[in-house]
């Protein structure tokens, strides 16, 4: 038996607009249907993805880290991307501070973003370690890459 119940919309279904329309709750989905609870509700817009993604692809040409997550993202009234945070986890090198360099130098967005690079060996101490930020990003970030 499920324990949560979900439906989403590629297109908004009321005005045809390119955002991603999620709702969700508890239970199997018969408490939404009968109005007993109000579902979550969740707006994606694709053009914000498409931003994230083209950077991540142009950090996996620059660098060929071993993993990607979007570590944090945030969003104007409007529910627009106004900045984002990738962690990126490179096979170990001498100084992560030249691949943050490089991929800042090299890397054209139209939104604000950061980048946080961890070597391998670094990055899987981390994880284990519940009071880190990479621990939060590794259980609760959306991996992009790898």
């Amino acid at each position: 038996i499920a324990d949560k119940a979900g439906v989403m919309f590629t297109v908004n279904p009321s005005t045809g607009e390119e955002i991603a329309l999620i709702e969700g709750s508890w239970g199997l989905g018969e408490s939404v249907v009968s109005g007993d609870v109000t579902p979550d509700n969740y707006q994606v817009d694709k053009k914000n993805n498409e931003i994230i993604k083209a950077v991540a692809d142009r950090v996996v040409e620059l660098c060929s880290p071993a993993e990607i997550y979007l570590a944090t993202h945030k969003h104007n009234l409007r529910q627009e991307l106004t900045a984002f945070k990738l962690l990126i986890v490179v096979n170990d090198v001498k100084k992560v501070s030249d691949i943050e360099e490089k991929i800042y130098m090299e890397t054209d967005c139209e939104i604000p973003f950061d980048v946080i690079v961890y070597n391998k060996s670094v990055w899987e101490k981390l994880i284990d370690d519940y009071g880190t930020f990479a621990h939060k990003v590794y259980e609760s970030g959306d991996k992009l890459y790898g």
